[in-house]
């Protein structure tokens, strides 16, 4: 068997290994559609204006046990220029209101027009905190910039606690139930070593079949 078959079946062994991702909340549409005409606004509502209102969460509740992997999250620009510095918090529930953070991420978010309809951002997580079933947990948006403002779009149907964060009031306070659009995936988990080795053995029998010659009389 030649060099570039014993490395295709290498790659295609690791690919394989990390194929069973799965998604444990979210309110999206299908193929990560959401409401385009319509969202909740983290920031000022205008240019120059003060706002006491730069921190926006959405409640989620994970359909299974699984260490946090992706999250999807529709956002755009009210107004204001990219690259946009934005905080993103997991955190506990403490009283049907954000908790303690999970974990956060720093984001430099390149982020489009609200009227652009842009693709929603995606980033993994590093920590991978395990997330318990049935348990509420809260995704929370910062926007970090007193020179622009963000639309996080709503979902098509998806709705839930949301709350806002207020810098005149002691904090957290809830706000409806509209949602976000949003998405929380799982760490890909490894295929069972048993299925690897069947398939692996598959390839490399096609292979030698493929590379066989008949003798010649």
């Amino acid at each position: 068997m030649n060099r570039s078959l014993f490395a295709l079946l290498a790659v295609l062994a690791f690919t394989a290994r990390f194929a069973n991702a799965s998604v444990i909340y979210d309110t999206f549409g299908p193929d990560l559609s959401y409401n385009s005409t319509a969202g909740s606004i983290i920031g000022p509502f205008f240019p120059g204006q003060s706002s006491n209102l730069n921190q926006l969460a959405m409640a989620f509740t994970p359909s299974q046990s699984a260490q946090l992997g992706e999250i999807y999250v529709a956002l755009g620009l009210w107004f204001g220029s990219a690259p946009v510095p934005i905080e993103i918090s997991v955190t506990t529930d403490s009283g049907g209101l954000p908790g303690a953070a999970i974990e956060t991420f720093q984001l430099s978010a390149d982020l489009e027009s609200f009227v652009a309809q842009p693709q929603p951002i995606s980033f993994a997580s590093i920590d991978q905190p395990l997330l318990n079933a049935g348990q509420q947990y809260w995704l929370t948006v910062t926007d970090d910039t007193s020179t622009a403002a963000l639309t996080w779009f709503w979902s098509p149907g998806g709705s839930g606690p949301v709350a806002q964060f207020d810098n005149s009031l002691p904090g957290w306070e809830t706000d409806g139930t509209q949602q976000g659009a949003f998405e929380i995936d799982s760490v890909p988990e490894p295929l069972p070593a048993g299925l690897l080795a069947i398939g692996a053995a598959f390839l490399a029998l096609l292979a030698v079949l493929r590379t066989a010659r008949p003798r010649k009389l």
